[in-house]
């Protein structure tokens, strides 16, 4: 659960800097 939590913390702080592209292959890392 707090590697969930980390993770949608790294996300949205990624989004603001890089936007939706980052978040895209972010989470196709993790799939």
């Amino acid at each position: 659960m707090l590697q969930y939590l980390i993770i949608v913390y790294v996300v949205k702080f990624f989004n603001k800097k890089y936007g939706d592209l980052y978040v895209i292959l972010y989470m196709s890392i993790i799939i």
